[in-house]
């Protein structure tokens, strides 16, 4: 009888352990899948910075170019642009 009782509580200790198993799975499958959700989140927004700051260097950059040529073209005539200086001036 008493084989039978252990051999009960064995089994029942086994089960609740499996299932409490089961239970920090099922909670570590989603506590990963949060995560995961958040570094997408953080890669997006890094994406993102990353074009603007290109963005913004590119049209520093035309800027640069622009300020360029005016002072080529005021050194080389004078204070005055021509006409067509004027129209390769403005950005785009």
């Amino acid at each position: 009888m008493k084989k039978k009782i252990l051999i009960f509580i064995a089994g029942i200790t086994t089960m609740v352990a499996c299932n409490n198993h089961e239970k920090e799975l099922s909670d570590l499958y989603h506590q990963r899948d949060s995560l995961m959700s958040q570094i997408n989140v953080r890669d997006s927004s890094i994406n993102d910075f990353i074009g603007s700051f290109n963005a913004i260097e590119k049209n520093l950059d035309d800027i640069t170019q622009k300020q360029n040529i005016i002072s080529m073209n005021v050194e080389k005539k004078g204070a005055e642009l021509k006409e067509g200086s004027k129209e390769k001036l403005i950005l785009k």
